[in-house]
């Protein structure tokens, strides 16, 4: 089965399942705030990797459920918050919680989202040993989510940051949620010490290589398909990769096009095409930096006995450092 076809199958299950578990509570207005991020898409990217590695380890992925949609939960739990955050008016095409509500029904939701995905996450068969685990691993994720997030507002500001910095950041922010689910799942799935450690591993070099293409595709995506404004980023002035690249390596005259718009919310579309042009050899790096990130995650799956699961994981690591969108 290849990657479509198992995230297709995974991805409706994980709808059906989704929906029937944050249908919960007596209050209306929360429960369709809680709902409205979750069931309005998105790539399902980080419940497969559960469901994919308790597949590839032992076939086992409907025992890795629970993990899966608690991950599930989690992701848009702190997408809710994140918007507020960053003031973002759209996420999937839809408004977010708090343009569509307001922030405080927003804050709620989001408080609610995480409280039920560790309700969904204690339905979990498993041994003593691994359902501990994998709860301390989920927790701890969450806090160091936050780190993340609180690091990369305050890059916003700081002067000196470097690439170690942002590395550091994107893993507690973006990596994590894929290094727990993928060794969340070779846990459920029963595998060895070394097959674990192999997709703890396995999820932060996904992950790492995901969150440097989404910046690389936040400047050269294509808007209907990357589904946020290009350049956001860079005119709120985040120092991504590509940015922190642009500074160490070029020259002032260089960097005049891109300083035009950095950190400018209403620079002009042609200012923003000017620094985009300008940042070309800083996209190329941070692209080649994703793929090989992308190729770390594909070799550590020789731990794993081979099976369309096996393949199913190489072709999305190589989808998260490729993909339009």
């Amino acid at each position: 089965m290849d990657l479509k076809g198992y995230n297709s199958r995974i991805a409706n299950d994980v709808n059906v399942a989704l929906a029937r578990e944050l249908a919960v509570g007596e209050q209306k207005t929360l429960k369709e705030a809680m709902m409205h991020l979750p069931m309005s898409g998105g790539k399902r990217m980080r419940p497969m990797l559960a469901l994919l590695v308790a597949d590839a380890v032992s076939g086992s992925a409907r025992r890795a459920m629970p993990l899966a949609l608690a991950l599930e939960i989690i992701h848009n739990f702190t997408l809710v918050h994140d918007d507020i955050m960053d003031k973002d008016d759209f996420r999937r095409g839809v408004p977010t919680v708090h343009k569509m509500w307001d922030e405080a029904t927003a804050i709620n939701a989001g408080d609610a989202l995480f409280a039920r995905a560790i309700e969904v996450l204690s339905t979990l068969d498993a041994p003593m040993t691994v359902f501990r685990e994998v709860i301390h691993d989920v927790a701890c994720m969450v806090r160091q989510i936050g780190e993340g997030q609180q690091w990369d507002m305050e890059f916003e500001k700081q002067k000196k940051v470097t690439e170690e910095d942002y590395l550091k950041m994107i893993e507690r922010k973006t990596a994590l949620m894929f290094m727990t689910g993928a060794k969340g799942g070779a846990l459920i799935g029963g595998g060895t010490e070394e097959q674990v450690k192999a997709m703890w591993e396995y999820g932060k070099h996904l992950g790492v290589g995901f969150q440097i293409h989404d910046d690389w595709l936040n400047l050269m995506g294509n808007p209907k398909e990357f589904q946020k404004p290009i350049g956001g980023d860079l005119l709120r002035g985040k120092k991504t990769i590509i940015v922190l690249h642009a500074f160490a390596t070029m020259s002032k005259k260089e960097l005049a096009p891109v300083m035009k718009g950095f950190g400018k919310e209403k620079a002009s579309k042609a200012v923003l095409a000017a620094a985009i042009k300008a940042l070309a050899p800083s996209l190329k790096y941070a692209q080649d930096k994703a793929r090989e990130h992308g190729n770390m995650a594909v070799a550590l799956l020789k731990v794993l006995p081979d099976s369309e699961f096996k393949a199913t994981l190489k072709d999305l690591a190589i989808y998260a450092v490729e993909r339009r969108h």
